[in-house]
């Protein structure tokens, strides 16, 4: 079992390239990259994978939470979510994942392959 969790916030005018991004394979799985942006952000990530000891592979299940917008609306913030399943291969150097957004306009039926997704 993994569990992440991770947050942040600036101060003062930010340009663009300066604010949080959530969405994509690597903070918000299920919805497309940036679909959150903003000077504070929240995020989690729970993932169950099967132990093999000899296979080079294991069957993962995961959900992540996140939201990103900017601090006079983190009360009332309302995080998209998502569930999914995934192929770990190698531990985790090949990794294929299956996911769907659960929440909002935005959510998607997503497939992410990707190498070495340790960030």
């Amino acid at each position: 079992m993994g569990l992440e969790a991770a947050g942040g916030t600036a101060w003062g005018r930010l340009p663009l390239q300066r604010e949080w991004f959530l969405g994509g394979a690597s903070t918000l799985r299920g919805y497309d990259a940036s679909v959150l942006t903003g000077s504070t952000f929240a995020r989690g990530r729970m993932e169950l994978a099967q132990v093999r000891s000899r296979a080079a592979y294991s069957w993962v299940v995961f959900g992540d939470v996140g939201w990103a917008g900017e601090r006079r609306d983190f009360r009332e913030a309302e995080p998209l979510y998502c569930a999914g399943v995934g192929v770990s291969v190698m531990d985790g150097l090949i990794r294929m994942d299956l996911s769907q957004g659960l929440r909002g306009p935005d959510k998607r039926l997503r497939f992410d392959l990707y190498l070495d997704a340790l960030f």
